[in-house]
């Protein structure tokens, strides 16, 4: 059987509304939304993180109720999430690794 999903979605480093526009292209294809809100993610280490992005397809989107949809945080879990590269981010990696800040 032939999946009509990509295998893999690349976007090279750029705004969250360029990221917007490049994944609303063609949204038949795709089927997803793009969900405005805050997704927190709690790792072991007790710090929480939050992805720039998170995509739910829309077949699992629409399954869920309208109350559903408008709480603050929907019951339903990302089918990827996409965290954007950016230098400050990089930096503060490092300073996490070990680097001394002068």
């Amino acid at each position: 059987m032939t999946s009509y999903f990509p295998q893999n979605i690349l976007i090279p480093d750029c705004t969250l509304q360029q990221f917007e526009k490049a994944a609303n292209a063609n949204h038949r294809f795709l089927r997803m939304n793009l969900i405005e809100g805050q997704l927190e993610i709690i790792v072991p280490e007790t710090s929480i993180t939050s992805p720039d992005v998170a995509v739910v397809l829309s077949a699992r989107w629409n399954a869920l109720s309208d109350a559903e949809r408008c709480q603050a945080f929907p019951p339903v879990a990302p089918n990827f999430i996409v965290e954007l590269r950016s230098y400050s981010r990089i930096f503060i990696v490092k300073y996490y690794d070990g680097l001394m800040m002068v």
